[in-house]
């Protein structure tokens, strides 16, 4: 929590606890209850609006839960004379209701997204700063091009949708080529947090990447939110198996990543990682 806290990007932070681990699920009357009497989460938690810009995503009905009601009712108190603002990423058909729901006082403002939660991740890449994108791929103007229109194709591998996927593949594969014939060090892609490029390092790994490079799929593999991103990691780690085998040590991270991206995915994608698992041996 306090790494978080100090801006460490690296750190997820769950307020309600892990699905994994049910001593931590805050759930029913009884665990809010307890999590409201817990000091140190309490206090992080209004920490982070008063240090920080909040972008709540996915809270529709969500600010009634008793934990941020509470700090709703804090912020109103609080920091209604700040000049500081948070957001509330919302469908076009929510935001009227939803601006009737949060006074001015909270400092919270709705935010359209779209007409349909499939436009939520294309949105949230226009919020990444073009400072993302480090100085030295800049001038890489085609392989920019080519990562935003991956992002653009779509969040999911919809059932039957083989078009769809081709075309996301194809643009994987163009973009491998160009960090192979541009000779773009992957470890400059690697600092950036742009999906889509790594979408390309992903596959440009599996194509010509040496075997110590499974360590940067397995490093991009906790932070891929997206079904096209993860999606190349699983291409990477089969064509670099395919070229240069899998000492078991490293066998065992690779199984840790698989298993960090079956989180929250969908059926297409944990079949697509069932398909890698058993390609590579784990079972």
């Amino acid at each position: 929590m306090i790494e978080f806290v100090k801006g460490d990007d690296t750190t997820l932070l769950h307020f309600h606890g892990l699905f994994r681990d049910r001593k931590t699920v805050v759930l029913g009357k009884s665990s809010y209850a307890k999590h409201l009497r817990k000091k140190l989460p309490q206090f992080f938690q209004k920490l982070l609006p008063t240090l920080n810009t909040l972008v709540f995503i996915g809270f529709g009905e969500g600010m009634e839960d008793p934990n941020f009601s509470a700090l709703m009712k804090w912020m109103k108190g609080q920091l209604k004379d700040s000049g500081d603002r948070h957001y509330r990423l919302c469908l076009d058909s929510q935001q009227r209701e939803y601006d009737r729901q949060l006074p001015e006082r909270v400092r919270i403002y709705n935010v359209s997204f779209g007409s349909s939660h499939a436009e939520l991740p294309a949105f949230i890449e226009t919020l990444v700063p073009k400072t993302a994108i480090p100085m030295g791929l800049r001038e890489h103007t085609p392989l920019i091009h080519l990562a935003n229109a991956h992002l653009a194709v779509g969040p999911q591998n919809f059932p039957g949708d083989s078009a769809r996927g081709k075309y996301r593949n194809d643009l994987a594969a163009m973009m491998a080529r160009y960090i192979e014939q541009a000779q773009i060090p992957f470890g400059e892609i690697m600092k950036t947090r742009h999906e889509g490029l790594r979408a390309g390092l992903a596959r440009a790994i599996g194509k010509i990447g040496a075997a110590d490079d499974i360590n940067l799929l397995i490093e991009m593999a906790p932070h891929a939110l997206l079904f096209n991103l993860r999606h190349q990691i699983l291409w990477g780690m089969h064509d670099l198996h395919q070229r240069h085998g899998t000492d078991p040590a490293r066998l065992k991270r690779v199984a840790a990543a698989l298993e960090q991206m079956s989180f929250n995915a969908d059926k297409p994608l944990l079949d697509k990682i069932a398909e890698r698992r058993s390609q590579l041996g784990l079972g």
